[in-house]
């Protein structure tokens, strides 16, 4: 069956074929816009990023934990004075 195989870097294998595969490509644009936000402030907070994106900081909240469950992002620190990373996953999850 001719499926791909997604490796953490960033691509899939077809066959005997490699294309790249940009995973930014399947966030929404709050998402995105999330994830830039952070990637320009490292260590921010969902209040901060709410209060520099104009978006509501229950929907920040959302958007952030799709993020850390996509692994793009992770906080640090306590929950009063952490704030948000971008991580750079690298994982490849296929043998092949």
């Amino acid at each position: 069956g001719g499926g791909g195989v997604w490796y953490g870097a960033g691509y899939i294998r077809k066959g005997k074929k490699k294309t790249k595969h940009d995973p930014k490509r399947d966030l929404s644009a709050s998402q995105l816009k999330v994830l830039e936000y952070i990637e320009e402030n490292e260590g921010c907070s969902a209040p901060r990023i709410s209060e520099d994106t104009g978006i509501p900081c229950k929907s920040v909240e959302r958007h952030v934990s799709a993020l850390k469950a996509r692994g793009f992002v992770v906080h640090k620190g306590s929950r009063k004075s952490g704030g948000y990373y971008v991580v750079l996953r690298r994982l490849r999850l296929s043998p092949f």
